[in-house]
C-alpha cells in the first residue's frame, strides 16, 4: 500500500473513531507552539515564587474619583508597572543578569514586557508589548502609551508588525533548532533577553477574572515576573475599629541565581509600599 493510501486510510479510520467514540480531532495552532516553547524556557532559571497582597484602597479611590469627574478610566496596569519600575530602579539586583560564566550585567533601564488586553472583533485578545525605560517615564506618559497600544495607533501597529514578522520567521525554523539554539541564546544572553523580553514581565490576569480571589503561580521565561490577580475587600483592624479595605493580590517570581531572599523581600515590600501610598497619583487626586 502506498504512503498516500496509508495516510488516507488512517484519516478515514480516525474520523470513524471520532464519530463512534464522541471526540473531535482538530489542528493544534502553530502560533501556540511558541507559547509552549517559551514556557518550557523557564528551565533556564532557578525561580522562586512568593504570593502577597498590597493595600490599594487609597489608590482605587483616586482612580474612581478621577473617572467620575473626567469620564476617563486610568490604567491600573500602567500604574502597577510604574510602581514596579520605581522599586526596580532602587534595587540593582533586579536589573542584574548573569553573562557567560563569571560575569554579570546590570542594566540602567527597566524595560517591562506586559500582557495587554485589546478588543478585536468584539473579543478580548491578550497581546504582548515591551514598555521601554519605564523607570524614567511618568505614570501619565505610561498610561497614554498603553492606551495607544490598545487603540492600535499607526506607530504602535508598525512596532507590533515587526514583532509578528519575527515570530513568523521563528515558526519556519525546525522545533529542535529553536529549542537547542534560539531559546538558549535569547535567555542566556542578557542583551538579547532585554531586547526581546525586557527586564521584568507583568501579566495582569485580573483583567480576565476581576471577581476571582486568589493568586496565580506562573512558569515564566522572564527572570523577574509579576502576575497581577484580583482585588478583594478584607477586614482590617484599625485604631477606630474594624474597616474593610481593598487589597490587590499578586505573585512575584524571581531568579534565585541572582537575587537572595533578603533583597527580594525588600524589593517586594517596596512595591507594596508604593502601591499603598498611591505613588505618582497626586496629580489625579480630585
Amino acid at each position: 500500500m502506498s504512503s498516500f493510501l496509508k495516510i488516507k486510510w488512517k484519516d478515514r479510520k480516525r474520523k470513524e473513531m471520532k464519530k463512534k467514540n464522541g471526540y473531535q480531532v482538530d489542528v493544534f495552532p502553530r502560533n501556540r507552539q511558541i507559547i509552549v516553547e517559551s514556557i518550557s524556557a523557564s528551565k533556564f532559571f532557578n525561580h522562586v515564587t512568593g504570593i502577597t497582597d498590597a493595600d490599594v484602597t487609597k489608590s482605587l479611590q483616586i482612580f474612581e474619583n478621577y473617572r467620575k469627574k473626567t469620564g476617563e478610566q486610568l490604567s491600573f496596569t500602567a500604574w502597577f508597572m510604574r510602581c514596579v519600575a520605581k522599586a526596580a530602579s532602587e534595587y540593582p539586583e533586579i536589573r542584574t543578569f548573569r553573562w557567560k560564566k563569571w560575569k554579570s550585567v546590570i542594566f540602567n533601564d527597566v524595560d517591562i514586557k506586559c500582557m495587554i488586553e485589546r478588543m478585536i472583533n468584539n473579543r478580548r485578545i491578550p497581546i504582548h508589548y515591551i514598555f521601554r525605560k519605564v523607570d524614567k517615564k511618568s505614570f501619565e506618559k505610561l498610561h497614554r502609551e498603553l492606551r495607544d497600544v490598545q487603540a492600535k495607533l499607526e506607530e504602535k501597529r508598525a512596532e507590533e508588525k515587526k514583532i509578528k514578522e519575527k515570530q513568523r520567521s521563528l515558526l519556519k525554523l525546525p522545533i529542535f533548532f529553536r529549542k537547542k539554539f534560539i531559546w538558549p541564546t535569547i535567555i542566556k544572553n542578557p542583551f538579547k533577553h532585554k531586547e526581546h523580553l525586557g527586564i521584568i514581565g507583568v501579566s495582569a490576569l485580573g483583567m480576565f477574572g476581576k471577581r476571582m480571589p486568589g493568586w496565580v503561580v506562573p512558569k515564566t521565561m522572564h527572570q523577574t515576573q509579576f502576575t497581577i490577580g484580583s482585588i478583594v475587600r478584607k477586614p482590617v483592624e484599625t485604631k477606630t475599629g474594624v474597616k474593610f479595605k481593598d487589597f490587590l493580590n499578586f505573585s512575584v517570581t524571581i531568579n534565585h541565581d541572582i537575587v537572595d531572599g533578603g533583597p527580594a523581600v525588600d524589593f517586594v515590600k517596596r512595591v507594596a509600599q508604593l502601591l499603598k501610598e498611591g505613588f505618582e497619583l497626586e496629580k489625579f487626586a480630585v
